[in-house]
């Protein structure tokens, strides 16, 4: 009601202009007059009073609900905008990281890699190992018409690791198109080189160099869980 205060002593101001006019008249006039007279303007004044309080009281509660409601909407919009931000923010820097742990293991893998030989898949294999968890893995290098296995990660070591063809079994396709492969319907009795009988993989993944003199080697890497091991090596194959 403050603001309106105003308004009353504007409404004070007139009434004592109006009882001024009383003075040039010559007849007298009595005192139960201006008695009525102020009764009159009080009543006025309340009457004055009473309105603007219930204007007041009726826009501020509507303003005040309406601008909470509108707060609410606005403040559950920056809280959704401030998450979806942060998740965009975390999947930016992990994009990020992944990405640079990626060259980095394509820059290692290419540091390692002296030809298409025993050591060279050996030394493949160790930075795979390094990087990935692994459940297990198998390196083989090109031996006349077959692919020898000349190392081995997360298989017993009496067990009897088998030689491929590159024609024959899962491997065929990927030494054929000499493209990683991933694999996500493994065999129920499929075990990784033929090694453990440990539980069977997920994720198996065939990961081939062929040379253009039919040099070449092959991983045979075995995951519970998906890596970007196939784009990992498309790259290095580029590369």
């Amino acid at each position: 009601m403050k603001k309106n205060r105003h308004i009353f002593l504007l409404g004070i101001l007139f009434f004592l202009f109006a009882l001024c006019k009383y003075l040039f008249l010559s007849v007298e006039l009595s005192t139960t007059f201006f008695v009525f007279e102020v009764l009159s303007f009080l009543v006025v004044l309340y009457v004055i009073y009473y309105v603007l309080n219930h204007i007041d009281s009726c826009v501020q509660g509507s303003e005040q609900g309406g601008m909470d409601k509108e707060c609410v909407k606005r403040l559950a919009e920056i809280d959704r905008l401030r998450k979806k931000l942060e998740q965009y923010e975390n999947r930016s820097t992990e994009g990020a990281e992944k990405s640079n742990d990626r060259s980095d293991l394509i820059s290692e893998m290419k540091d390692s890699f002296n030809g298409y030989n025993e050591q060279a898949a050996n030394d493949l294999l160790s930075c795979i190992i390094k990087r990935y968890e692994v459940m297990a893995a198998v390196a083989y290098y090109r031996k006349d018409e077959v692919f020898e296995p000349s190392k081995t990660f997360g298989i017993d070591e009496d067990a009897s690791i088998a030689s491929i063809k590159e024609d024959d079994g899962i491997h065929a396709q990927a030494i054929k198109d000499n493209k990683a492969m991933e694999i996500t319907d493994v065999p129920e009795n499929y075990i990784v080189g033929s090694g453990s009988g440990s539980s069977k993989p997920m994720f198996l993944y065939i990961l081939p160099l062929i040379g253009d003199d039919k040099e070449s080697v092959v991983l045979e890497v075995a995951s519970f869980k998906k890596l970007d091991l196939e784009t990992v090596w498309n790259q290095l194959q580029l590369s």
